[in-house]
Parts: structure tokens; sequence; C-alpha cells
């Protein structure tokens, strides 16, 4: 089962749901939040892991501002790696 068809039957259900992660980059986050946006239909939305990285890859894709995120308009997640970050 894919995470929309999970998301379809829990709304069914009534449940409330919530998107987030552990400790991933922008690049992840910034797809739960074009996923959540997109959406609409989650109640918790915690997007704020990637500042728990001391060297996130990932830069743009997104601003924050406070408790707002704002998404850009450009194709796919529009993230770009910085490719002397990665291990």
């Amino acid at each position: 089962m894919g995470a929309l068809e999970i998301i379809e039957k829990a709304k069914a259900a009534g449940l409330d749901l919530m998107i987030g992660g552990m400790v991933e980059t922008r690049l992840a986050m910034g797809f739960a939040g074009q996923l959540a946006a997109g959406l609409g239909c989650f109640k918790f939305i915690d997007l704020d892991t990637p500042l728990l990285l001391s060297d996130d890859p990932v830069f743009e894709g997104y601003e924050v501002f406070g408790a707002t995120y704002k998404f850009t308009n450009a194709r796919g997640h529009g993230g770009f790696l910085h490719w002397d970050n990665l291990a």
C-alpha cells in the first residue's frame, strides 16, 4: 500500500494525520511539505528536522519564516545539493 492510499484510508476512518521526519535533510522535508501543502489534510506537521543537522547537503527548495514554510515555484523539489557537504 502506498502513502496516498494510507492517507485516504486514514481520512476515511476519521483519523487525524501527521507528517514529519526524524533526521532528514531539506530534500525529504521539502517533499513532505509539498505533500502536506498539496493535500491539505494534515493536522500535525513537523518539518524542522534539517535544523538538527550540522551540515545539510541540500539548500533552497523552500524558505522558513518562524512556523511558516514558503515553497518555490521551481520544478520538482526546487532544492540543490552542496556537493562539498556530502560524506
